[in-house]
């Protein structure tokens, strides 16, 4: 069921940071509760902007290939109204409508508007991944990388309790670090991407930073900071990486009334997946000997930041 947003004339979450901002009884003093699980209900609205730039370099050097190194680099700008049309066991959004303003990308070769205002799409979960339609096309490539890199992207069906990964379900103060369950944490990567983890490589962090408003609405903001070993892909368990990790630090503003959807979010990323068999490692020392000095397999390195601004909208046919 879904939590009551709050309807009075003056929300009752305003009355509650107001009054921890009275003499004596100052915010810090006070004990808030975070949800970091936010169950969609269909119908829920919102509008969205965003900023996002991310690049991929992909090194290789295999035996009997020619070497590569190649650099993809990606920059967008978007705007769009996203309708939720169904939603999953775990409560998050599952197929969604997206109104399209404006998504901006330059791929290096210069700016370009991908599509004209209030074009409709529609973005579904099927498993792990998100897929983007506009009617029956779908949208591969430079297009849903935009959109995934926009924030348009779904979670995935599979995706556990992010408050149980933190143990996060009492009340806490701003200044509180709630660490993740390693085991936890690192189930989570695997259950929701294609790669295997070390749980001894993983960890994870939740820091209160303070009770603020953010849109006129009562809210909290957090950061989260994550390390995470990967050993394989579950594709191909055999195949084992070396030094690769995934590590990322995401700040939020999310409302203290449950139902509604987090406000603000900035995400930066690093990846490292690098990968070489014995034989191609035996292989390529052998040729490091005769002079050449690439790293032996391949390697992709994998730097994103993004931030967006959600503001919740009332129901269709509703008057703002």
């Amino acid at each position: 069921m879904r939590r009551p947003v709050f309807t009075t004339s003056i929300p009752l979450a305003w009355l509650l940071l107001t009054a921890a901002a009275t003499p004596g009884h100052s915010q810090q003093d006070t004990s808030w509760q975070i949800y970091l699980d936010r169950p969609a209900a269909v119908g829920d609205r919102c509008s969205v902007s965003s900023t996002g730039s991310q690049t991929r370099r992909l090194r290789t050097n295999l035996p009997g290939q020619m070497p590569e190194d190649s650099l993809d680099t990606l920059e967008i700008s978007y705007a769009a109204t996203q309708e939720v049309l169904a939603v999953g066991k775990n409560g998050q959004p599952v197929h969604v409508r997206i109104t399209v303003e404006k998504l901006e990308t330059n791929d290096g070769s210069g700016p370009q508007q991908q599509f004209t205002p209030g074009t409709v799409l529609e973005a579904t979960s099927e498993g792990d991944e998100t897929h983007f339609h506009q009617g029956r096309d779908l949208l591969e490539g430079t297009l849903a990388d935009a959109l995934n890199l926009a924030g348009a992207n779904l979670g995935s069906t599979n995706e556990p309790s992010e408050d149980a990964v933190f143990q996060n379900s009492q009340p806490v103060r701003p200044g509180t670090k709630l660490p993740a369950d390693p085991r936890l944490l690192a189930r989570a990567i695997t259950l929701t991407t294609p790669f295997m983890t070390h749980v001894s490589g993983t960890s994870g962090e939740l820091f209160f930073d303070k009770a603020t408003i953010c849109q006129d609405i009562p809210a909290l903001s957090t950061e989260s900071k994550f390390n995470i070993g990967l050993k394989g892909f579950k594709s191909s368990p055999d195949r084992e990486l070396k030094e690769s990790f995934i590590r990322a630090v995401n700040t939020r503003v999310l409302p203290i009334d449950p139902s509604l959807p987090l406000l603000h979010e900035t995400l930066e990323t690093d990846m490292r997946i690098s990968t070489c068999t014995e034989k191609e490692e035996e292989e390529t020392k052998k040729a490091i000997e005769n002079g050449e000095d690439e790293e032996p397999g391949f390697t992709t390195v994998f730097h994103r930041k993004a931030s967006r601004e959600v503001k919740p909208l009332p129901p269709a046919g509703k008057p703002s």
